[in-house]
Parts: C-alpha cells; structure tokens; sequence
C-alpha cells in the first residue's frame, strides 16, 4: 500500500511539474506578445488552458510568477555544474558542458523575454529578481564564496556579508 501511494505522489509531482511547464511556456509567449505590463494573471491562465485559482495557488502573483520563471531559467546551469562537479571528466569537459547552458540562461530567448519584461517594470522588482536568481545559479547550493559574491568580491571577515534582503532590495518579495 504505501509503494502505491508514493508512486502516486510522484505521479501527481511529475504531472505538477508538467503542467508548471506549460503555464510558464504560456507566460513566455505573452511576455514576448504584450510585455510585462501587458501580462496578467488571468490572460497566462486563459492561454495555458488553467484556472486563475490555479496559478494564484501555486505562483501567488504575477512577480511569483516570473520567479518562477527565473528558477526553471537558471535550474538547468545549475544542474550542469553539479553534473559537472560529480563526473571524473575533467575540467575541460565540464566548461563544454557549462557554456552552452550558461549562454541559453544569459542571452536565450526567454532570457531576452525576463529582461525585456524587468525593463518595463517601473517598480524594479522583477529585476532585483532576476539579479537574485543570477548570483543563487552562480554555485551549486545557491551561494558561492562570499555570499553570493565572486570571490574576488567577498565581504572581509570583519565585516558582515551583506544587509538583509529586504535592505537590498526593497519591495522585494522573500520567496525570490
């Protein structure tokens, strides 16, 4: 009994995560379409073929929705370098492997569409978003050395790491 009801668990996980794909395939397509200011909850629900409930229940707002949008944009880098971190193929292997994933997440259409969109947004949200999803992809485990900062960058130890989120960015959501 308890095989069945985690094989259906992980069938209804795959299905969620087939159906997150195809909302935030549909939130692209109108990003692109309308821009930012031009997408709306309901218009991503009526062109994914999901309830307004639906989306609201799972993303919270639109900016959770492009949050969302900016983890799938960033998950399959940092799929790559854990990949490439576990293999015994070498370092050059593991940057061929790296490059084309990190230039689709920098210059890849959808990239140019959350930065379009970021651009629009007068509140500038969406794109301290896009900055925090950027430096979570940079290490595997979402912070490298320095917390968040490239090496070279990182805070002296006398010093704390970094203000709080909310001081950084304000307007921010916590869940980005």
């Amino acid at each position: 009994y308890t095989l069945a009801v985690n094989m259906e668990v992980a069938m209804k996980s795959d299905d969620r995560q087939a159906r997150q794909a195809e909302i935030e395939s549909a939130a692209y397509q109108l990003l692109e379409e309308r821009g930012y200011a031009g997408m709306s909850m309901l218009a991503v629900a009526k062109a994914a073929k999901a309830s307004n409930e639906t989306l609201y229940r799972w993303y919270g707002d639109k900016l959770g929705l492009c949050c969302a949008m900016i983890a799938a944009n960033t998950a399959e880098v940092q799929q790559v370098l854990v990949r490439g971190n576990d293999k015994a193929g070498g370092a050059l292997q593991s940057i061929r492997a790296l490059c084309p994933a990190l230039l689709g997440m920098l210059v890849g259409k959808r990239a140019v569409a959350l930065n379009r969109a970021a651009a629009s947004d007068a509140t500038g949200a969406l794109g301290a978003a896009i900055a925090a999803g950027g430096r979570a992809a940079r290490a595997p485990g979402g912070r490298g050395p320095g917390g968040g900062r490239p090496a070279s960058r990182a805070a002296p130890p006398d010093r704390p790491r970094g203000r709080p989120r909310a001081a950084r960015w304000p307007g921010l959501p916590r869940r980005c």
